[in-house]
């Protein structure tokens, strides 16, 4: 049986969810290891942070984009609906 494909989405959220991980682990490690380990884990620490709140973000925007699409195609069907409700009042 095939698995189904993952979405854009999940894979963002699978990196992430790695990105959080191994930035955890490392801490745990600098905190043992040193000075050397700790400033290269501050150094790449707001990276992380940026990442989430653009991975975020930009789930809003492509969320928001989505409903305006939706509603503007329900709009455009509604219409048609409506235009073929009238159609077969006359046909009648």
């Amino acid at each position: 049986m095939d698995k189904p494909k993952k979405t854009t989405r999940e894979t963002l959220r699978e990196q992430w969810t790695e990105l959080k991980t191994l930035r955890d682990e490392i801490r745990v490690r600098a905190h043992l290891l040193g000075m050397d380990a700790k400033d290269a884990l501050h150094a790449i620490e707001p990276e992380v942070d940026r990442l989430g709140q653009e991975l975020d973000h930009a789930a809003e925007d492509a969320a928001t984009r989505l409903a305006k699409a939706l509603e503007h195609t329900a709009a455009s069907l509604r219409k048609i609906a409506a235009q073929t409700r009238g159609d077969s009042k006359r046909s009648a």
